[in-house]
């Protein structure tokens, strides 16, 4: 089925309808990316107006359309977390190299 959209404040949809996971993922969307994109203003630093980000279209998806996102929300966090653990390893590891070579200022 086609995806319906409605603003929040056209709907009135309460923050509950949809789970934050689902919300996550599809505020990263490419679809939702560009639209943010395009109302922001300003050079160094872009804004956006509290108004733009109001009139944001928003899926209103059940909730068996948003569990395939908040699956995937899950496997990106888990990857992350190891991606982390992996990352303060490999720290550990040159850091010990560098003592065990009486290189290091951490001794």
């Amino acid at each position: 089925s086609t995806p319906s959209h409605a603003t929040a404040q056209s709907t009135g949809i309460s923050a509950s309808a949809l789970d934050p996971r689902f919300l996550v993922l599809y505020l990263r969307s490419p679809l939702v990316q560009k639209a943010i994109a395009s109302f922001a203003v300003g050079g160094t630093i872009p804004n956006i107006s509290l108004s733009d980000l109001k009139s944001l279209p928003v899926w209103l998806a059940t909730a068996e359309d948003q569990q395939p996102f908040i699956e995937a929300f899950e496997r990106q966090a888990a990857l992350a977390h190891e991606i982390a653990e992996r990352s303060a390893q490999q720290q550990q590891i040159a850091d010990q190299a560098w003592v065990n070579a009486r290189l290091s200022v951490k001794e």
